[in-house]
């Protein structure tokens, strides 16, 4: 009996002990748990705050790359303006709507926005042009800023600058033109000085690759790009665009002529043809690329996508190899 009593009780003391051990062993693991959901939690809301403020900051980013001009820009601009200006011996003023500068009669850039006496044109092609304080407008060229030096330059010696941007490209459009014309345009073409063109890009600060918004612009103005951003020419001179005929043209005027020898005149003839392959593949096909030499009246030579389409008498004859 007193065994039977004493085995009763053994079993007992065995079974609360595992019951103590397995209650440890869940209050543990069951710690383990909570304290892991806690810890999953915080990550959880740690991850989402910092979702969060990634697409915040990415917003505010895109916002700040959208809009290309601002008061800051504008002060820098009007800067630039006096110290070039002073370079160019000239001195140029602000305008903007509602403050007009008198060129030969014409109120700009009031008279052009509102288009009620002339519609402003590069070349042959009229654009459209709004007024902006971000240079961003719905379709065409925002215009940001304007300055003259009308007020204190001579007769026929006036200009008036556009700065615009269109699809976030900086382009510095210039004018002299004196009287009117049957279309009633204002013709316009970007300028040809560097340092303003360059100093105008480096204040927009634009990160839009003019690759990747070239179908927003017309031929005319993709001819207009390529000749003002076009690498080292082979001689000294300069490349234009020339519109006042059939068609568009770029002209290649060189400041000294080409040596009358045939070494010479075969890599003048190589250096146009470059030149005119570069126009097909990045403007279009028909464009004819003419070199102009210095106190001649005539065009040495003419290449359209490559190929001699006119040539004077020298060129012609190393062209048809006979000499």
């Amino acid at each position: 009996m007193k065994k039977r009593v004493a085995i009763v009780m053994l079993a007992a003391i065995f079974l609360g002990a595992c019951q103590s051990k397995n209650e440890e062993t869940t209050q543990a693991t069951s710690s383990s748990i909570v304290s892991s959901t806690a810890s999953e939690v915080s990550e959880s809301a740690s991850s989402s705050s910092e979702l969060q403020e990634s697409s915040v900051s990415s917003s505010s980013t895109e916002a700040v790359k959208d809009t290309y001009w601002n008061a800051e820009k504008d002060q820098k601009l009007s800067e630039f303006m006096s110290s070039w200006g002073q370079r160019m011996n000239q001195m140029y003023k602000q305008y903007s709507p509602g403050h007009n500068v008198d060129l030969y009669g014409l109120q700009l850039p009031d008279e052009v926005l509102t288009q009620t006496k002339f519609q402003v044109a590069i070349g042959l092609t009229p654009i459209v042009l709004n007024w902006s304080g971000d240079g961003v407008v719905d379709s065409g060229y925002a215009l940001v800023a304007v300055y003259s030096d009308a007020d204190t330059q001579p007769y026929l010696a006036k200009h008036v600058y556009f700065f615009t941007i269109n699809s976030g490209i900086p382009k510095v459009l210039v004018t002299t033109q004196n009287q009117g014309n049957g279309d009633n345009y204002l013709y316009f073409s970007e300028t040809e000085n560097v340092e303003l063109k360059e100093g105008f890009k480096s204040i927009v600060d634009s990160q839009v690759a003019y690759d990747n918004v070239k179908a927003n612009f017309t031929r005319d103005e993709q001819l207009s790009y390529f000749v003002n951003n076009y690498g080292q020419l082979p001689y000294a001179g300069s490349l234009r665009v020339d519109n006042t005929g059939t068609g568009l043209r770029v002209i290649y005027t060189i400041n000294e002529g080409i040596i009358n020898e045939k070494p010479s005149i075969v890599a003048a003839i190589d250096n146009v043809r470059a030149i005119s392959i570069a126009v097909q593949q990045n403007v279009g096909a028909g464009i004819p690329v003419s070199l102009q030499e210095p106190q001649e009246s005539g065009y040495t030579l003419t290449m359209t996508d490559g190929q001699a389409t006119q040539a004077n008498h020298l060129f012609g004859r190393i062209i048809q190899g006979i000499e």
